[in-house]
C-alpha cells in the first residue's frame, strides 16, 4: 500500500517537489529559448518536454491513487470525481486565460472568442470524429495549453471507465463520456499532437504513472536499491536523450523507472522536515498557474524587449513565478472553496 501522509514518509513532499521542479523545468526551459537559444545543449533533453513528462506520470500516478482510495467508499461515484477535477482544474484556467488575454492585449494580439471557446471546453488536444467542430489551438500565446486538454480527456475517459466497470452511476451517460473523451486519450496512446511527434504517446505514459502505483504498492524494493534505481534510471535517460527526442517511449520508460525508484525509496525515509516540507508545499501550490501563465509573459517581454539576452532571462522567470504566486491566490489555491460550493448545490 502506498502512503502519502507527511508525517508517516516523505514520499507526499517528494511528489510536491517533482510537480514544482517541473513547472519550473517549463519555464526556465522556455525562457531560455526565447531570451538565450544559445545555451540550448543539442546533447541534452529539453527541460520544458522532461517537464511536461514528469507531469503526466504524477498525474497517472495521483489519480490512481485516488480512485482507489476513495472508491472504497460505495457513495463515490463519477460525478463526485468529476467535480474534483474540475474543481482542481478550472479554477486555475479561467484566471490564467484572463492573464493571457492581458498580455496578448498589451501587444496588440486579438484573441477570438471561438478560440476562447474551444480553450474553455479543452477541445484544443482533441483528435477525434468532431475535428472541425471548434478551434483546435491553444488560445492566444498561451502554446502550452494543449497538454492541459489531454489530461482532461484522459481524467473524463478514465474516471468512465472506472466507474462503468463499478458499474456505479448511469451506464448511458457513462458510456457517452467514454466515447466522446476517449476519443483524444486513444488517439494518444501512440498518435501525437504534432507531425514532428512531440505529445506522443502521452496517454501511454499516464498510464505508465497509474501503473507505478498498483506495481509500488505490491513491490517491496530496499531503500538504497530504490534510491540508487532512482539515480541510474534518471542519468541513463539524460545521457541517452538528445534535444527533440524527448517524446519516445525509450525515454518514457526509464522516467518510470526512475519515478518507481524515487517513489519507493520516499516510502521508507522520513527525514524532509516540516519547515522543508511547507517551503516545498508553497512552490507545488502554484505550479498549474506558473505553467498555464509563464509562456504569455515572455512573450510580452520579448516584444518589448527583444534583446534582452541573460538579464531577460532571469526577470522572466522571476516576473513569471511573482505572477503565477498572486494569480494562483484567488485561483489554484481556491479549489478546495470551490468544490465545497459546488457539492452543495
Amino acid at each position: 500500500m502506498v502512503i502519502l501522509e507527511k508525517n508517516k514518509n516523505d514520499t507526499s513532499s517528494i511528489i510536491d517537489l517533482l510537480r514544482a521542479l517541473a513547472a519550473q523545468a517549463v519555464c526556465v526551459g522556455h525562457a531560455i529559448m526565447f531570451f538565450r537559444s544559445d545555451l540550448m545543449p543539442s546533447s541534452l533533453p529539453l527541460m520544458q518536454n522532461v517537464g511536461v513528462l514528469v507531469f503526466f506520470v504524477l498525474s497517472g500516478f495521483l489519480i490512481a491513487y485516488t480512485l482507489q482510495r476513495k472508491a472504497a467508499d460505495p457513495d463515490y461515484g463519477f460525478f463526485r470525481y468529476a467535480l474534483e477535477r474540475f474543481a482542481r482544474i478550472y479554477s486555475g484556467l479561467v484566471p490564467s486565460l484572463a492573464f493571457v488575454m492581458l498580455c496578448d492585449a498589451i501587444i496588440g494580439q486579438r484573441d477570438s472568442f471561438l478560440s476562447l471557446l474551444a480553450n474553455l471546453l479543452m477541445n484544443e488536444g482533441y483528435r477525434g470524429i468532431f475535428p472541425n467542430a471548434l478551434p483546435r489551438e491553444p488560445f492566444g500565446s498561451a502554446h502550452q495549453l494543449w497538454t492541459l486538454a489531454i489530461e482532461w480527456h484522459i481524467y473524463l475517459s478514465v474516471g468512465a471507465a472506472f466507474f462503468l466497470f463499478l458499474r456505479r452511476g448511469r451506464m448511458a451517460i457513462l458510456v457517452l463520456i467514454l466515447l466522446f473523451y476517449g476519443q483524444t486519450s486513444s488517439h494518444y496512446l501512440w498518435g501525437a499532437y504534432q507531425a514532428d511527434g512531440v505529445g506522443r504517446g502521452l496517454f501511454s505514459l499516464w498510464l505508465g504513472g497509474a501503473a507505478t502505483y498498483l506495481l509500488i504498492s505490491r513491490l517491496h524494493i530496499g531503500r538504497e536499491a530504490a534510491l540508487l534505481l532512482a539515480l541510474a534510471a534518471f542519468s541513463i535517460l539524460l545521457v541517452q536523450t538528445h534535444r527533440g527526442e524527448e517524446y519516445s517511449f525509450l525515454v518514457y520508460a526509464l522516467l518510470l523507472v526512475a519515478f518507481v525508484g524515487l517513489v519507493s525509496w520516499s516510502q521508507r525515509t522520513n527525514g524532509i522536515s516540516k519547515v522543508a516540507s511547507e517551503r516545498i508545499r508553497f512552490f507545488a501550490d502554484y505550479s498549474l498557474t506558473l505553467y498555464l501563465t509563464h509562456h504569455s509573459l515572455m512573450v510580452l517581454m520579448k516584444a518589448f524587449q527583444p534583446e534582452a539576452g541573460a538579464m531577460g532571462l532571469v526577470v522572466a522567470v522571476i516576473a513569471s513565478n511573482l505572477a503565477a504566486i498572486c494569480l494562483a491566490e484567488i485561483g489554484e489555491k481556491q479549489h478546495r472553496r470551490i468544490l465545497a460550493i459546488l457539492l452543495a448545490r
